[in-house]
């Protein structure tokens, strides 16, 4: 098992040998969560042998803010008020509004059901009656 790993890394070695710096920056930065660690500890050894300086962190820190913006951008009208008011709250303020969300729903049709209870007397049930007592004195 170790020689398989071995001749992988070995592998990522040669390979991130033949790219250019470019490539390599674009690997350990902007392109970093497409690759095996195994990979990126080639590249970032490669780098290092190149003597390449660069600071990664800013280039991630850059890509996910990126992220977020067009993250933003695609968020509905209705979305963004949603994020606004409940975009802060903590895990148990989420469960007890989904618990108070349930409530009102299930009040709401509790009361369907109501209505719809009365509609039936009211549509078959009392014409039925009505129509037996009227046949009943006729």
């Amino acid at each position: 098992m170790k020689t398989k790993k071995n001749e992988r890394v070995n592998e990522f070695k040669k390979t991130m040998r033949e790219n250019s710096d470019e490539q390599l920056i674009t690997i350990v930065t902007t392109e970093r969560k497409s690759y095996k660690p195994e990979a990126i500890e080639a590249a970032e050894a490669e780098i290092s042998n190149r003597n390449i300086k660069i600071d990664t962190s800013k280039f991630i820190e850059t890509k996910e803010e990126v992220k977020a913006e067009i993250k933003q951008l695609k968020l509905t009208p209705l979305r963004k008020v949603f994020n606004d008011k409940y975009g802060e709250l903590s895990e148990s303020e989420i469960q007890k509004e989904l618990l108070f969300s349930q409530r009102i729903t299930i009040e709401k049709l509790e009361k369907i059901r109501i209505n719809t209870s009365n509609l039936v007397w009211f549509l078959i049930v009392i014409p039925i009656i009505l129509g037996i007592l009227f046949a009943i004195l006729n």
